[in-house]
């Protein structure tokens, strides 16, 4: 078998950064079987990669470590209810290399597959869409990184799309596939030349900002040529991985770009089109909620049916992933008139309702607020307020999704290691004066006990130059003596290193 560039470890790894696979459409799963040998790695673990259900309630459904035993045999049962892509994949530690091999699994399949010397034979039940099928439903563009302009990015594109096109043209003839298999993988490829162009170029633009504005017209030109190939919206599409992951992008950078709009020069134009009033009526709404209410208006105006129902998903998920619940709530009622029979409902209801069940927290005696906190505007001031006591100070922000993340996961787990320990806990909210409401609708929501300051701009400032902090969320330890030092446990949070660090500086 060909190595394939890790294409799917590279695949895989996107999709978990954007959170945009869509789980089963039918509630009834019935079982495919996997089995076979793969003699050279016995007592070793493969891997089997199921982009299908990345948005399941289990995320671990989406990666299964397949145990290959001591005779070199491996078995896996599957629930599934639609035929799927799903990539087997295996790392070869003699030639450090990873290989990849694509699946094409329906409910029922019984597919025997076999390796020897990395060549792979399958037989079973509907072994004719899974022989090998040397296909790229990744491409790496790495290398373009920085180029100003896009004709070498389209070029690559566009040899990948054409030696597809020709790999899965001989299949089908040679093997002759379902009609599913053959709807399926069309579908991939006919989305993989703009989602790649376009997620490219979104995520280039930042590495060339200048040198992208100069030639937006170019960069536009491009995409747009490639855009006109597709419809943004298509239900025949749903299933198709490629797809799914061009829906996200969609919604993100649509929503990106909308935000330039909305403090452009067109700004009365955008509030009329978006938001159906004035500039100072549409600029309250947009303030209030940058990201879910505006996301919905997006998945309102470019899909429909089953494109929005998936559409949702992403919209849920990336929500509840990123602790921003900011009318979460109101537009999953909106979500379940529109798709009252969706899979989807019963399972986000849970989570809908913990979010609501939140929302009506109220500030407690253990949430304090520091005297005139917001006025504040030195490091100084702040270390004298609690002058003699060992303080970890957190650096956040209510429109920082990962510091809404840290806190969700680490917060209460601190507390509860330190409540017999000599250790205050501060919360700074950095760049959020203007949103005092909010601020303490999420002190509230997440219950950060301890201490709270809503910083001017001012103390943001001075405390993030003097404890070298380079962005959001940091962690400062403030020490007995006054002294200060930054956290060594780094971002994501490594607790045990703060734990550590925490501990020596409160025996001090």
């Amino acid at each position: 078998m060909k190595k394939n560039q890790n294409f799917a470890f590279l695949f895989i790894k996107k999709t978990a950064i954007f959170l945009f696979f869509v789980c089963s459409i039918s509630a009834v799963a019935q079982k495919a079987i996997l089995k076979g040998k793969f003699e050279v790695f016995k007592n070793q673990s493969i891997r089997l990669l199921l982009p299908g259900h990345f948005l399941d309630q289990e995320r671990s459904k989406s990666k299964i470590d397949v145990k290959v035993d001591e005779t070199g045999s491996f078995y896996q049962e599957l629930n599934l209810s639609k035929s799927e892509i799903i990539y087997f994949q295996y790392f070869n530690p003699d030639s450090k290399s990873l290989f990849a091999y694509n699946l094409f699994v329906t409910p029922g399949d019984n597919l025997i597959i076999n390796i020897n010397n990395l060549l792979i034979k399958v037989e079973g039940k509907q072994k004719e869409n899974n022989q090998f099928l040397d296909i790229l439903s990744y491409v790496d563009l790495t290398k373009y990184k920085g180029d100003t302009l896009p004709d070498r990015v389209y070029k690559e594109i566009e040899r990948i799309t054409l030696a597809n096109k020709s790999v899965l043209e001989k299949y089908i003839t040679a093997n002759q596939p379902s009609k599913d298999f053959i709807k399926t993988w069309q579908a991939n490829l006919e989305y993989l030349a703009p989602q790649s162009f376009y997620s490219f170029e979104q995520n280039n633009k930042y590495k060339i900002k200048h040198a992208y504005a100069r030639n937006l017209g170019i960069w536009k030109q491009y995409r747009n040529e490639l855009f006109s190939n597709i419809k943004i919206n298509n239900d025949e599409a749903i299933n198709a991985p490629v797809y799914q992951v061009f829906i996200h992008d969609i919604l993100l950078r649509t929503k990106e770009e909308l935000w330039k709009e909305a403090s452009g020069e067109n700004q009365e134009s955008f509030y009329k089109e978006w938001y159906n009033t004035s500039i100072e009526e549409g600029s309250k709404l947009l303030r209030e909620d940058m990201t879910n209410s505006l996301t919905e208006k997006i998945i309102k105006k470019y899909y429909s049916n089953k494109s929005a129902e998936f559409a949702y998903a992403v919209l849920f998920t990336s929500s509840i992933e990123d602790q921003n619940y900011k009318n979460v709530p109101e537009i999953f009622e909106n979500f379940k008139k529109q798709f009252p029979t969706s899979v989807f409902i019963e399972q986000f209801q849970p989570k809908i309702n913990k979010i609501i069940e939140n929302n009506n927290k109220i500030l407690t005696d253990k949430m304090v607020f520091v005297p005139k906190g917001e006025e504040l505007k030195t490091f100084e001031e702040v270390i004298n307020h609690f002058k003699g006591k060992t303080v970890l100070i957190d650096m956040w922000g209510t429109w920082c999704a990962p510091c809404r993340k840290e806190i969700a996961k680490h917060s209460q787990a601190l507390h509860e290691y330190f409540k017999d320990k000599d250790l205050q806990f501060l919360y700074i909210a950095n760049h959020d004066s203007h949103n005092s409401e909010t601020w303490k609708k999420t002190i509230s929501f997440q219950s950060i006990e301890g201490s709270h300051i809503l910083a001017n701009e001012d103390l943001t400032k001075d405390i993030m130059s003097k404890s070298k902090g380079s962005g959001f969320p940091t962690y400062i330890i403030l020490k007995k003596d006054g002294s200060y030092e930054l956290s060594k446990a780094g971002y994501p949070l490594k607790k045990a290193v703060l734990i550590e660090q925490l501990e020596a500086a409160i025996a001090e």
